[in-house]
């Protein structure tokens, strides 16, 4: 894996760790921040690893998440993606109960663990 993949895939490992430890001290603002980073930047890992491209733009990865969904034929990737966006705004706005952070929590995980898994395939997924 490129040394700028390693980076993000670790970011993306200690982002949830974080997240874990803000839920388990009620600091549900931060969780949602951390697991929205998590997801970033496992991402921007899977679009190092795979196309060598760096991108930091929300709406790229955005649509990097879509054309992701498309290729792997799993619309989950997309989901969930989508659902981490909501964790970002609940950082500023608050509206999400722990109830439903813990549900987010697990299907955050779920995806990086699938994303990182990408990435370690390489190139287009060869």
């Amino acid at each position: 894996m490129l040394p700028e993949a390693e980076r993000y895939a670790s970011l993306a490992l200690k982002y949830l760790e974080n997240a874990a430890e803000e839920l388990s001290r009620g600091e549900l603002e931060k969780a949602s921040e951390y697991m929205w980073g998590a997801v970033v930047e496992a991402i921007k890992c899977v679009l190092a690893a795979r196309k060598g491209v760096m991108v930091a733009r929300h709406a790229e990865l955005r649509r990097y998440a879509r054309e992701l969904a498309r290729e792997t034929g799993d619309p989950e990737i997309f989901r969930t993606f989508r659902e981490a966006e909501s964790l970002h705004s609940n950082f500023y706005e608050a509206m999400l109960e722990e109830e439903d952070l813990l549900a987010h929590f697990d299907s955050v995980r779920l995806l990086v663990s699938k994303l990182l898994e990408l990435a370690k395939e390489g190139k287009e997924g060869k």
